[in-house]
């Protein structure tokens, strides 16, 4: 099994290697330590109480940002203080000095200068790491795409007074094949695309000659911007979905070719219930009409998959430590990767009588 998502995920801000914060801990204890040898006996007491209360400030703050996983700011702090150290001591060298020993004992410009360019040499080797990867920034254009998607969903609600099914037949009556169409494509006027919509074949099957090339469009509304820098599909390939439905006994969607439920028979209430899941790890092509099947696939979030790229989960995403997901109220909310199923399963049912909703995601 591959875990998922595969390393490294696309805007990760994390630094995963524990050697470069030592080297930042240990830059900074070392300037301290410079500054102090550096410093007259008069002032020694002092600066170590500074030195002693910015270095517990680097502390805190190190554990509570790493506890947010964020590593980029922990680094800044790292930088920002060893720099306040340096302006310390290049600005009681600076200062007129009654006490030519003592000025003569103070942290010259030189050093001040080698310090410096030592920050600059470590803010040069970590800057690509950190600019190529500004993921925690791509939480809220999924997030807002989410809440895109479930608007489009009460739209087609008010207009008919259900939710759309996973896979319908669309066909006119009388046709002679009448295939299954995916939500995807059904949704596509209630999200401003109708000139896309009008270009699908409804008689035809979603791969036929007449609907393949569909398959290369590139649709805003069905992708994750995380899920579209982890995989780099070229322009002529066929485009992958980032956002499923859960379908099976007891969803709102039940089995995908029957007509899904309304907002009166959602039992458990709609802020209690998943409408849509972000699952990237599923691999479907965005107008292929198939989704997850609640009875066969594991209730988890990013559990690893049979191969790079694929997850065996009912949510995943190219983001830190979870995936988002949308309840029928139009909520949509983050949830982490240590979700725990019983919840995730609760959640995904609509008439299971649960009482779990956002509050334990």
């Amino acid at each position: 099994m591959f875990p998922f998502p595969p390393d490294p995920i696309p805007g990760d801000t994390r630094f995963r290697d524990q050697c470069i914060h030592g080297l930042l801990i240990s830059i900074l204890i070392g300037m301290a330590w410079f500054a102090l040898k550096r410093r007259g006996p008069d002032a020694k007491d002092t600066f170590s109480v500074w030195c002693l209360l910015w270095y517990g400030v680097v502390c805190i703050v190190f554990i509570g940002l790493q506890h947010r996983n964020a590593w980029t700011d922990a680094i800044c702090v790292y930088a920002g203080l060893a720099s306040m150290i340096c302006f310390r001591g290049a600005i009681w060298n600076w200062l007129p000095s009654f006490n030519e020993t003592e000025r003569k004992r103070a942290i010259s410009r030189s050093d001040s200068a080698v310090v410096f360019v030592i920050i600059s040499i470590v803010t040069a080797l970590l800057a690509p790491a950190v600019t190529s990867a500004p993921s925690p920034g791509l939480r809220m254009p999924c997030k807002n795409t989410l809440r895109q998607l479930v608007l489009g969903m009460h739209n087609y609600h008010d207009y008919h007074g259900r939710f759309p099914s996973a896979a319908a037949t669309l066909a006119p009556a009388g046709a002679e094949f009448q295939p299954a169409v995916s939500w995807r494509i059904t949704l596509l006027p209630y999200l401003e695309s109708k000139a896309l919509y009008d270009r699908y074949d409804l008689t035809a099957a979603w791969d036929s000659a007449a609907n393949a090339p569909l398959m290369a469009e590139k649709v805003d509304f069905y992708r994750c911007p995380s899920h579209a820098r982890a995989v780099n599909t070229p322009a002529d390939a066929p485009q992958l979905t980032s956002y499923v439905l859960p379908t099976g006994p007891g969803t709102v969607f039940g089995e995908p070719s029957r007509p899904a439920m309304n907002f009166k028979e959602i039992s458990d209430g709609t802020s209690n219930t998943l409408l849509i899941l972000e699952a990237c790890g599923t691999n479907i092509i965005w107008s292929e009409p198939r989704d997850i099947d609640v009875l066969n696939t594991p209730f988890g979030v990013n559990l690893p998959g049979p191969s790079k790229g694929l997850s065996s989960g009912t949510v995943s995403g190219y983001h830190v430590a979870g995936a988002h997901v949308a309840f029928a109220d139009g909520s949509v909310r983050f949830v982490p990767s240590t979700t725990s199923p019983a919840i995730l399963k609760s959640a995904i049912s609509a008439s299971g009588n649960e009482e779990t909703g956002a509050k334990d995601l």
